[in-house]
């Protein structure tokens, strides 16, 4: 017979407690006494798998359990790195809650098993901040190989435990090198068959004074006591043997990270509400990458703050637009990278001038019962809260405390309490609140005594004849309204009316609002004195209705009486945070008890959700999932009935959900966003911001609308100023024909053609000025001739400008050339040129060609 072997394994301050068995799992019982001898906050690992030696083809399933304050969630490793649903589909992955009803029992089962599957593999369970966790090895007959990984980051200064991730069996030795020698070399447990004398040796060397900085652990895991910044990027290579000499190498790489040091926070002193906070959280050293987080007063910032927070490589700042007294608290800024996490907290206050939190009113106090009167604000600093009374003799006002002698306390959130009211308490009182910021503030109230009902004596006895009319006198003493009630041995008396005038009968009828009228009750009974009361019933929560009141005597009925009336609740009010939702990779849960019924019960649900960004809502259905899927959240609150899980979502995706509650005194509706996780349960940013398509289609198509506008004008004004060039030119054309034959006789090369075009225009430059000749076609010979006006003094003129038809000196001189245009693309090029003029000795105005 085989009995259980208990292992246990506790450290309290960090957290972890692991508890193992061999052949059966812990009752009950045991576990909840040892979880209450460890304290709450701990996880205990109650069953565990065994190290395995199979063959490949073989199936294996290894099974973890664990207990804790809540449902932990499991994960699966190997050598390392974290087994999902993906990693292969003949690994599968699954959790439910013990068959006992305490704990969780986590499974990984592997189908046709492979020599790749080997290594050491680790269940680890975690709730909130705590984890526990067990390794062992599954060996499987085959060649050594071990797996490759990426570079392995370690904090400066901190040790290194290398563990190398080999598989195949048997494995007789493992090595280590570094830097082309050999540090470590161990010799490994095998099978019986393999088995040798040393299990682990070390390479013997020559003795120095150095010590020796590399030890061998268990399983041939190299253990290197500090790791100095100078080893980053150094290689450490493992290589691994078979007994009958097949070998495997592989070589890792170590990269040293510093961890992040944060300045302290920066926070400006002697603010004032409304105006700008930045709070700054600076790197003063550690290795990016590096990832901020803030946190107020222990949790996440509520988003109704509306704290805008701006990040960068090495900094990070907390934007607080128009600061309030919500934002005063302690503020911690999280700086994290690969190896390390630190963080540094501030304080956040401001001068806030008081302001009513309860506004002291007129209040009624009863004479010799205990009252309260209540005045409370609030402001930073806390302001004091003084009670003053006005003398009604000497007209000025004193503390309250001087004048009681006794009786009358204030308290510190400024409520002021009378143990017994007298008549002497009557009077005007005065609340004043100040804390140095700003104008404090007064309130003045009238505070009365009022008598209750009483009687001078206790009882009278009356003697009387039988038959002898009798009279009862009544006579209460105190402050209206008094209502009197008669009775005869505890029954209620029932009076009729004295005279046919009395009333007869009331009748009431109610409607909701825009509804019609109904009647609720005809009372023909008489009435003398006191009231009657009715009480209507079945009504709806939280609506308001409108009462009709009339009374009738014999002599007619009275005209009616309305009154407005709401009954008790309001609609559901949503939660403003999103602590009541939850999720995985799938999955996002909601429990539907943060929403207040505002006491009116709730009868409907809706919830819809779409992805961050789009525009569609879709209807979601309540899919509570299977108690074998792998779950984030406890199991046992989806047993509950206030509880919505929308299924069937994209990991790492940001969503939008939109829960409608419904009751008899309206419709309440919320959106709020959340994410679901990553495949390894992780968190995800914030959302990024999701451009509008459809304005950017509106903007361009703007832009687009008015570039075309302007070109269009342009083009319209470009052709309407050629047709005034061009009719310009065609006016001239008429002036210059008779002209147009004196320049091309002198001119051998041109042709005299009645389709040539004689075009002029005035040029009026300064010296040394060009002016350029468009509308040139391309192909094409031109003669141009150029005239100079001008004063000549004492200067013949030239014979050829006496020509006949022209009696009138228009010109001192005269140029002419032809030029060959050549095509579009070049500029005009001169060919041949004729240069004719008459001769000058002295000319004002340059000749230009």
């Amino acid at each position: 017979m085989t009995l259980p072997v208990v292992c246990s394994h506790a450290e309290p301050n960090a957290g972890v407690v692991q508890v193992c068995t061999v052949g059966d799992t812990l009752s009950a019982t045991k576990v909840d006494r040892l979880r209450r001898d460890l304290g709450s906050g701990h996880i205990l690992i109650t069953q565990h798998f065994n190290e395995k030696i199979i063959t490949p083809g073989e199936d294996v399933s290894l099974q973890c359990a664990a207990t804790a304050d809540r449902p932990p969630r499991f994960i699966w490793e190997r050598d390392g790195v974290v087994i999902s649903s993906n990693t292969d589909q003949r690994y599968t992955l699954g959790q439910m809650m013990s068959p006992t009803g305490v704990g969780v029992i986590s499974h990984l089962n592997i189908t046709r098993t492979r020599v790749e599957d080997g290594g050491l593999y680790s269940c680890i369970a975690l709730e909130g901040d705590q984890s526990a966790s067990h390794v062992a090895r599954l060996d499987i007959y085959g060649p050594p190989y071990i797996r490759s990984l990426p570079p392995i980051k370690v904090q400066s200064g901190e040790p290194l435990k290398l563990r190398c991730p080999y598989y195949g069996y048997p494995i007789s030795k493992l090595e280590w090198e570094h830097k082309g020698r050999k540090i470590i070399s161990s010799t490994l447990p095998q099978h019986a068959r393999y088995k040798r004398m040393n299990t682990n040796t070390l390479l013997k060397k020559r003795k120095r004074k150095k010590r020796q900085i590399f030890e061998a652990g268990t399983d041939g895991v190299l253990d290197i006591p500090r790791v100095m910044k100078e080893e980053n990027g150094d290689t450490y290579t493992c290589n691994v043997y078979s007994p009958s000499g097949e070998m495997a190498r592989r070589s890792f790489e170590i990269q040293v990270v510093e961890a992040p040091e944060l300045d302290e926070l920066r926070v400006g002193s002697g603010l004032k509400e409304g105006q700008i906070v930045q709070i700054t959280c600076n790197i003063i050293s550690g290795d990016p990458p590096i990832y901020f987080s803030w946190l107020k007063d222990g949790k996440k910032i509520p988003a109704n703050l509306r704290i805008t927070e701006r990040s960068s490589e090495l900094f990070s700042v907390l934007i607080i637009k128009r600061v309030s007294l919500e934002h005063c608290g302690k503020y911690i800024c999280i700086a994290t990278n690969h190896v390390g996490k630190v963080n540094q907290t501030a304080d956040l206050y401001i001068n806030v001038a008081p302001k009513w939190v309860e506004e002291p009113t007129n209040t009624s106090l009863l004479l010799g019962q205990r009252g309260m009167v209540y005045c409370n604000a609030n402001g930073y600093p806390s302001p004091q809260i003084h009670w003053m009374k006005r003398d009604a003799t000497l007209g000025i006002w004193r503390p309250v405390l001087d004048l009681a002698g006794g009786g009358i306390m204030s308290y510190p959130n400024g409520t002021l309490v009378i143990e017994v009211v007298s008549l002497s308490d009557e009077g005007m009182y005065a609340c004043n609140v100040e804390n140095g910021i700003g104008e404090p503030l007064s309130k003045n109230l009238w505070i009365s005594v009022n008598k209750p009902v009483h009687f001078d004596s206790v009882g009278t006895n009356l003697t009387t004849k039988m038959g002898l009319p009798v009279t009862l006198t009544c006579r209460p003493m105190g402050d209206n309204p008094i209502r009197v009630k008669w009775s005869v041995n505890a029954s209620p008396v029932d009076f009729t009316p004295s005279s046919n005038f009395g009333i007869t009968y009331y009748n009431l009828s109610w409607k909701e609002a825009n509804g019609a009228w109904q009647d609720t009750w005809s009372n023909k009974g008489m009435l003398i004195q006191g009231s009657e009361e009715y009480t209507l019933k079945g009504l709806k929560c939280g609506t308001k209705y409108s009462l009709r009141m009339t009374a009738a005597n014999s002599v007619g009925a009275s005209q009616p009486t309305y009154v407005d009336a709401t009954t008790l609740g309001g609609v559901p009010i949503s939660p403003t945070s999103t602590e009541w939702f939850w999720s995985n990779a799938s999955h996002i849960y909601i429990q539907l008890s943060g929403w207040d019924d505002n006491g009116c019960e709730i009868s409907r649900w809706e919830v819809e959700y779409r992805e961050y960004g789009s525009k569609g809502w879709k209807k979601a259905e309540n899919r509570v999932p299977q108690i074998e899927q792998q779950w984030n959240f406890p199991s046992s609150l989806l047993s509950q009935p206030n509880s919505f899980v929308i299924a069937d979502l994209e990991p790492a995706q940001w969503y939008q959900i939109r829960v409608t509650s419904e009751n008899s005194a309206g419709i309440s509706t919320s959106t709020y966003n959340y994410a679901t996780t990553t495949l390894l349960g992780e968190s995800i940013g914030p959302p990024s911001e999701v451009i509008d398509i459809n304005m950017l289609v509106i903007i361009c198509s703007s832009i687009l609308l008015t570039i075309c506008s302007l070109t269009c004008v342009y083009i319209l004004v470009k052709r309407h100023n050629h047709q005034r060039l061009t009719e310009y030119r065609n006016s001239l054309t008429v002036e210059c024909k008779s002209e147009r034959s004196n320049v091309t006789a002198n001119t051998p090369q041109s042709v005299q053609n009645d389709n040539n075009r004689v075009y002029s225009t005035p040029i009026h430059l300064p010296a040394e000025n060009k002016h350029e000749l468009y509308e040139i076609s391309p192909y094409a010979q031109f003669a141009i001739g150029f005239r100079t006006f001008g004063h000549v003094d004492n200067q013949e003129v030239p014979t050829r400008m006496h020509l006949p038809g022209n009696s009138k000196s228009r010109y001192d001189s005269e140029t002419s050339f032809q030029m060959r245009s050549e095509s579009e693309e070049s500029d005009c090029v001169s060919r041949t040129t004729t240069l004719k003029s008459a001769p000058r000795k002295a000319c004002r105005v340059p000749h230009h060609r």
